[in-house]
């Protein structure tokens, strides 16, 4: 079997597709993988020729969930029919929405990987702009063109169903990371949380007021070239920025963190929670829909909003040697069950229903 897998090179859905392709190729799969955004790196590049029977198809079209999207989408379509002519795949597995309504030869599986409404009732207020009314159409058309769609959460599928279905069929896969990349290591005293300050999707803004009220330094890895990203060090503040950092980087720091603290607004399934139980921290994450779903009774979770409570259940955890263990076990033994080989055996159940001429003309039909 061959696959066009789309992704850009952004953040999970990078994730994801380095993932599902390394597990892919184990099976004897072949991957036809196009690449949007930014220019790869010289890491991701390396994870690309690490993966046997992978082909790169690389463009810089901006993904359109990025501001004033819409020409690179469309110039974006013509590019991966082309692809799709070269590649001469079974199936197209996208990772955006819009593209999906595109002249196919092959059938179109989505993985929806968030999006733009979801994140907007999450984490802003007021009237919506009018950009995400042109792009609630062309995610619906696209979600209506898909023979069928994936997201990693029940909470996921649900929002995409509440916002622009109803879905033609939707199931859930949930992610999942190779624990090779994410082993313990001697734990330290200190906490680690990932992303920017400024980003009101991951809340870390929060962290300035939990900082004093703990004993124990906060490390945030991520960009922090915002103004208000600027190290926050001082007698009464333990927040230490740590800028950028490369795969290894960020797994040995999270080898050696006690506790991973996540306090997001909005995550429709983040590797990140999943790196840092891979490697035995503790948790404390926000109680929303899609962290619940998943991590229900492997961390404590609290109101994103109320910085008492986040400080609180830290100190929880720093106060206590046995229920930082419990929780980290718990969290380990829970991750262990989101295995990359597990999501690519879904993945192929998936693409041999859709490849059946039979459901296709039942979803035919059903249009």
């Amino acid at each position: 079997m061959k696959v066009l897998l789309t992704t850009d090179n952004i953040g999970g859905t990078w994730t994801f597709a380095i993932e599902l392709a390394r597990a892919l190729s184990e099976q004897n799969v072949s991957i036809a993988l196009a690449t949007m955004g930014w220019p790869l790196n010289p890491d991701q590049r390396k994870q690309i020729a690490q993966i046997d029977n992978v082909e790169l198809y690389e463009s810089h079209y901006k993904p359109e969930w990025m501001d004033k999207a819409w020409t690179d989408v469309e110039q974006a379509g013509p590019w991966l029919i082309e692809v799709e002519k070269n590649a001469q795949p079974d199936v197209i597995h996208l990772t955006s929405y819009a593209l999906a309504d595109r002249s196919w030869n092959a059938p179109v599986l989505i993985t929806g990987m968030g999006c733009l409404f979801s994140r907007w009732h999450a984490t802003q207020h007021g009237p919506i702009p009018e950009y995400y009314s042109i792009y609630r159409e062309k995610v619906r058309r696209g979600l209506s063109a898909a023979s069928q769609v994936v997201t990693s959460t029940h909470a996921a599928l649900a929002a995409l169903n509440y916002y622009y279905g109803p879905l033609n069929k939707g199931t859930v896969i949930p992610h999942g990371r190779d624990p090779a990349f994410f082993k313990p290591q001697t734990k330290e005293p200190f906490v680690f949380a990932s992303g920017r300050l400024c980003d009101p999707t991951k809340n870390l803004g929060i962290l300035k007021s939990v900082a004093p009220k703990i004993s124990w330094p906060i490390c945030i890895a991520g960009d922090h070239q915002q103004p208000s990203d600027k190290t926050v060090d001082d007698r009464n503040i333990q927040i230490h920025m740590l800028g950028l950092l490369n795969v290894s980087q960020f797994a040995q720091h999270l080898a050696r963190a006690s506790i991973f603290v996540l306090p997001a607004k909005y995550d429709p399934f983040g590797f990140t929670p999943l790196e840092a139980a891979l490697a035995g921290c503790a948790m404390v994450l926000s109680d929303i829909p899609t962290l619940r779903e998943t991590w229900d009774k492997s961390a404590l979770f609290v109101e994103p909003h109320d910085s008492d409570a986040v400080a609180s259940a830290i100190n929880t955890l720093i106060d206590d040697p046995e229920i930082l263990q419990h929780y980290a076990d718990r969290a380990s033994l829970t991750a262990m069950e989101f295995s990359p080989q597990s999501m690519a055996r879904a993945y192929m159940d998936v693409y041999q229903e859709i490849l059946q001429p039979e459901y296709n003309e039942m979803q035919t039909a059903d249009l």
